[in-house]
């Protein structure tokens, strides 16, 4: 499982990566299950992530946001999905699968993500391939946060010709 921001400098000389009690992620990007209790976290939080960033890269900002991380927990785990005028309807079922706020009412898999937005594109169904290696699903993750990376520095030129 990955979180989408989170990041923490490693000290050799520390016995303990985290402390009992400490908030595990990066407050933007977390499920509901995540902020409650860490360890019920699964796949389908980083579904959840997922569906944070396709929000960002559909409408240049998170669909949460609040003045600290306990106000934006909260929001996690209680407010719905922001309705934005414009979006196609399509995707915006898939925000909101991802974002759901029951892990179960999320997408079951990645693989079940992929094949959803490979219709939407109109590219047909995906192929599952058992044989992908290690560096297939590392050069993936690296396509997809250059992607992610160059949206993100481009995001007003987005906006602005998409009319948002």
């Amino acid at each position: 499982m990955a979180d989408f921001g989170l990041a923490k400098a490693w000290d050799p000389s520390m016995t303990k990566i985290t402390k009992t009690g400490q908030v595990m992620g990066t407050p933007l990007y977390m499920s509901p299950e995540q902020c409650r209790n860490t360890r019920d976290v699964s796949v389908h939080a980083d579904i959840y992530a997922l569906g944070i960033i396709f929000f960002e890269l559909l409408v240049g900002k998170p669909p949460f946001d609040a003045d600290n991380a306990y106000d934006l927990m909260a929001k996690h785990c209680n407010e719905p999905v922001p309705v934005v005028r414009g979006m196609d309807p399509a995707l915006r079922e898939v925000v909101e699968r991802c974002m759901a706020k029951n892990a179960r009412d999320r997408y079951p898999s990645l693989l079940s993500l992929e094949r959803r937005l490979s219709t939407i594109a109109g590219l047909g169904e995906p192929e599952a391939d058992p044989r992908w290696s290690l560096s297939t699903w590392i050069m993936l993750i690296a396509g997809l946060l250059a992607f992610i990376a160059c949206a993100w520095i481009l995001r007003d030129q987005l906006r602005s010709a998409l009319g948002l």
